[in-house]
């Protein structure tokens, strides 16, 4: 399923979810300005000495250098690698900053056009509203901590590993818990498959956030999908749906304590 719109209109221009995506964007077309050519040596013996895997290049114990190209690079010194976090060792290419810095920066990297596609979508959908019922400095706030705090409940299940964790889903799962709890009752207009054939339902948001939820927990918990970080998005969206209460506006009810 994919979401198109929701039926809630938002009255402040959203600056900073729009400054969010730009920003995400630009980073993006920043990495493909980089060359995907081998060209640079890294040294992978401070990651054997830490017991981290570089990256998933497997079978690597034989060499103290790997090729990699200034694209792979950029990814490896600001994405979040949770080796390098739980051994609190930059590990080369160096960041020269503190690796935790990297929970920030990992934040606006993406892995390709979909990946940055689908997640500015779901920010540009559900960002508007929850923005407004924030305020912008405590809805920046909270959307850099939903991130942080999905990237960590991932971390928690791949203490050493040394796969770089990037983009803004955790983030973004934040703010989907924010609406899930603010605004229940919005339809979503979503893309639904038949078969062969394309449909468009609206959905409430109650259902539609609600199964988003059960469907990364469940394929988190199944270890499903190596390469997307689906516990990420799950606590993401648990850490989000938790501070909503103290980030929203005071005259902003929490809408989904109606339906109990």
């Amino acid at each position: 399923m994919i979401p198109i719109r929701d039926n809630k209109s938002s009255y402040l221009f959203p600056w900073v979810t729009v400054i969010l995506i730009a920003l995400n964007v630009a980073v993006f077309f920043f990495q493909l300005s980089l060359s995907d050519d081998p060209s640079l040596l890294v040294n992978v013996v401070p990651w054997r000495e830490q017991g981290v895997t570089f990256g998933d290049y497997e079978g690597l114990s034989a060499y103290d250098r790997v090729r990699i190209s200034p694209r792979r690079k950029f990814i490896f010194r600001f994405g979040l690698v949770p080796g390098e976090l739980t051994s609190f060792s930059d590990l080369p290419p160096k960041i020269g900053l503190s690796v935790f810095f990297t929970l920030l920066s990992s934040m606006f990297l993406h892995g390709g056009l979909l990946h940055l596609g689908g997640n500015m979508l779901f920010l540009w959908i559900f960002g508007d509203n929850v923005e407004e019922a924030m305020g912008r400095f405590k809805f920046l706030l909270f959307y850099l901590l939903s991130g942080m705090g999905g990237a960590l409940f991932q971390i928690l299940t791949h203490l050493k590993s040394g796969v770089p964790m990037i983009g803004a889903s955790g983030a973004i799962a934040g703010v989907m818990g924010a609406y899930f709890l603010l605004y229940p009752g919005s339809r979503i207009l979503t893309i639904v498959p038949l078969f062969f054939f394309f449909t468009f339902v609206e959905i409430p948001a109650l259902i539609l956030l609600g199964l988003w939820f059960f469907f990364q927990l469940m394929r988190g918990l199944m270890g499903a999908g190596a390469e997307v970080a689906f516990l990420a998005h799950v606590g993401g969206f648990i850490v989000g749906a938790l501070l909503t209460p103290y980030f929203k506006r005071r005259n902003i009810s929490i809408e989904l304590f109606r339906y109990f």
